[in-house]
């Protein structure tokens, strides 16, 4: 019995750390303790009087951030197609774009704190994995619909390839905010075959 109570105690230990890896609590994303004002969504997200969603309307996110004006240079592919940050990802390289400040948030346009290091993407998208095309889905090189549930997002007539299809900012457990492991290319080839 004195053995079976520490397996249930192991299990919901390791149950409980394998959910706060899956949370944006003590991620990289918490900014609680800098410039949050000690609330965990404000920085990104309010309930009233959000910015204007980009891209499409049906999955708003009540945004409090506010949204990068830069101008990107995009990645070209083979087929000589080139994105645009939309939707989604407008919203991650409002802060990873290394320009728009991190604590313009509320309505604050005068914020000082922007993103260094090794987490700005940057302007210069060139050499970055394609954001903002079509999904290929009838191209036979590719998965019909990306597996593991990884998202596309619709503008209202494509499904498009976003900075979330691949990253869930508020974390899915794996390292860099990724949605699948990388171990094996699993995460390239939720969409890709080889």
């Amino acid at each position: 019995m004195k053995h079976l109570a520490f397996l249930i105690a192991a299990a919901a230990a390791l149950s409980s750390s394998a959910f706060a890896q899956t949370t944006i609590v003590g991620s990289g994303h918490d900014f609680t303790a800098t410039f949050g004002g000690n609330e965990i969504c404000k920085p990104c997200h309010t309930p009233h009087d959000a910015y204007p969603y980009p891209g499409n309307t049906v999955d708003r996110v009540l945004w409090n951030h506010q949204e990068t004006t830069q101008t990107f240079t995009m990645y070209t592919t083979l087929a000589g197609n080139q994105g645009t940050p939309d939707g989604t990802s407008l919203l991650c390289l409002s802060c990873h774009d290394g320009v728009t400040a991190m604590d313009n948030y509320g309505g604050n346009t005068g914020g000082s704190t922007v993103l260094t290091g090794d987490h700005v993407v940057g302007l210069d998208l060139s050499n970055d994995h394609p954001i903002g095309l079509e999904y290929p889905a009838t191209d036979p090189n590719y998965q019909p619909v990306p597996l593991n549930n990884l998202p596309l997002y619709n503008d209202g007539s494509i499904d498009r390839i976003e900075c979330s299809s691949c990253h869930d900012p508020h974390g899915a457990g794996y390292p860099n905010f990724l949605r699948d492991a990388t171990a094996g290319s699993q995460l390239c080839l939720d969409c890709h075959n080889v």
